[in-house]
């Protein structure tokens, strides 16, 4: 889910890569992922493409799914998130980003992007670009989180304005990941989906129940855009930031957070 602009990712820091693969896969992204294959269903011979793979949250399952005689391509911009994945087995994988894919037209039998579209500078030429590779009768399946916030990110961000504008971080995230609330509503998926001359459109949302321990929860959370946002406007205060947030949620939560986050799958196919 790593598809985004420039060196400003903090996904190209080998820190942030590495929290993201011992946290926030397991923990955020592979239920998602794994059921994004599922209601997409590839074939046990079908040419896939993976794209923002990121550590792998999607790959895995896919491969998989299409068995030794299919094929998955991982792509990602990010070599330090690619590196995870190279490390989990043989898998094909390549330093590559939308829309401007290393591929020919009518490659793939099916496309998966997990929490990606979000990412898009300009989310209808990247799903164009999706389905130029697409062939005719291939489905692509992405996904994206509904907006509502969690009782603990939402406590999180009130301990973050007692330090900086709420506007600021909001803004600096939006540009990072400018269609985090676009995508929130499913029916956006479908008129971008109908704008790419996609059918058989359907999404669905899915509830996902997720646990962490308070301190893993907060290191997930300065991991995130959100989180090198805010270190990047609260600067040299940035370590009395970490010490306060780690008090308010002990005293608010104990020693561990349960939530649930809701999910949009959204799958359309190419037509013949």
């Amino acid at each position: 889910m790593t598809e985004v602009r420039g060196r400003s990712s903090p996904y190209h820091e080998a820190e942030v890569a590495a929290v993201y693969d011992r946290l926030a896969l397991p923990i955020q992204f592979a239920a998602p992922a794994a059921d994004l294959v599922t209601v997409v269903a590839p074939a046990a011979d079908a040419r896939v493409l993976d794209v923002g793979a990121g550590t792998g949250a999607v790959t895995v399952p896919a491969k998989a799914a299409v068995g030794k005689c299919g094929v998955v391509i991982a792509i990602d911009p990010s070599p330090e998130m690619l590196g995870h994945l190279r490390a989990k087995g043989r898998h094909h994988v390549a330093v590559a980003r939308v829309p401007h894919l290393p591929f020919s037209d009518d490659t793939f039998d099916v496309i998966l992007a997990s929490f990606v579209v979000s990412h898009f500078p300009d989310y209808r030429s990247a799903i164009a670009e999706l389905a130029r590779v697409l062939r005719c009768g291939g489905r692509i399946g992405l996904t994206a989180w509904e907006t509502k916030p969690t009782a603990p990110a939402r406590f999180w961000r009130q301990q973050a304005g007692e330090f900086v504008r709420l506007g600021d971080l909001d803004e600096g995230f939006r540009a990072v990941i400018p269609w985090d609330e676009f995508f929130a509503d499913p029916q956006n998926f479908r008129r971008a989906f109908a704008e790419a001359g996609l059918t058989a459109i359907d999404v669905v949302s899915r509830q996902y129940q997720q646990s962490a321990t308070v301190a893993d929860f907060l290191t997930l959370r300065e991991s995130a855009v959100e989180g090198r946002v805010l270190r990047r406007l609260v600067g040299k205060r940035w370590e009395e930031f970490r010490r306060h947030v780690r008090e308010a949620f002990a005293r608010e939560f104990g020693e561990r957070v349960e939530y649930t986050r809701g999910v949009n799958i959204a799958v359309a196919t190419k037509p013949v």
